[in-house]
């Protein structure tokens, strides 16, 4: 999908917001940081993406999308209003798994501060999500802490079922927990 260019229909372009986010890979070879980047702007609800991104990762961030809208106060339907850009700047990282839909959907929620609690930029999150917001535990946890906190993240947010096994993590069991409304 491509985004409407503003200008050819007449119009001021509507102002980008761009949030950078980290996701944590596990391969045969070790453990890495991934940095992505999601751009919202207002628009007609078009989804793109660049870099290389798997089936699997777009299908997540089309779910992380969905539980945004669905946990959000206002109710479903505010992304609906915005175009969505989602960017792997690295094309040697083939990223896989339900790891990053935590991640992603905080760098959604990020796009309005007055909703995300923790900075994309400094945290990195592992967990899967179900369509109601719910937070799922991930494979490799360990070793994707690990390697957050090596490369200096200062926060690190886990499933609440995992979070003891973590000390100085930030547990959560819902897309909820994330967000300024709803800190404890």
């Amino acid at each position: 999908m491509q985004l409407a260019d503003a200008a050819t229909l007449g119009e001021e372009p509507a102002p980008v917001i761009s949030v950078q986010g980290w996701l944590v890979g596990v391969g045969d070879s070790g453990s890495l940081l991934i940095p992505y980047e999601v751009g919202l702007r207002r628009g007609t609800g078009c989804r793109s993406h660049s870099g290389p991104i798997s089936q699997d990762v777009l299908e997540s961030f089309h779910l992380a999308a969905w539980a945004v809208d669905v946990c959000r106060s206002s109710g479903t339907g505010r992304l609906a209003r915005y175009d969505v850009h989602l960017h792997f700047p690295l094309n040697h990282v083939h990223a896989v798994g339900p790891s990053c839909r935590l991640s992603l959907a905080n760098s959604l929620l990020q796009a309005w501060p007055e909703d995300a609690r923790y900075p994309p930029s400094t945290t990195v999150l592992l967990g899967d999500l179900t369509l109601q917001g719910d937070v799922l535990a991930v494979g490799h946890l360990a070793t994707k802490v690990a390697t957050a906190r090596s490369a200096g993240l200062t926060t690190v947010v886990v499933p609440v079922t995992d979070a003891a096994g973590y000390p100085g993590s930030v547990g959560v069991s819902s897309l909820r927990d994330l967000m300024v409304s709803n800190s404890r």
